[in-house]
């Protein structure tokens, strides 16, 4: 399992996606305030992003400069 580490959201590449509707993101953001980020979002070695579009929409809504990833 690869080791999560933390990097400013603002270097996670966010391309082209297939999900067009997301979801409670606000509700999203009140449980990762309550409970912290649970799952770290997946990148790739370029900072692509992999999986977890909505967690960052989810911190960014929160402030959040910066979250774990792996």
């Amino acid at each position: 399992m690869a080791k999560s580490r933390t990097i400013p959201i603002d270097e996670i590449v966010v391309g082209e996606r297939r999900r067009t509707a997301y979801g409670d993101i606000k509700g999203l953001a009140k449980s990762i305030e309550r409970f912290g980020l649970l799952h770290a979002i997946v990148i790739d070695s370029k900072k692509n992003l992999v999986a977890g579009e909505r967690r960052i929409m989810a911190c960014k809504n929160l402030g959040w400069k910066e979250v774990d990833v792996r």
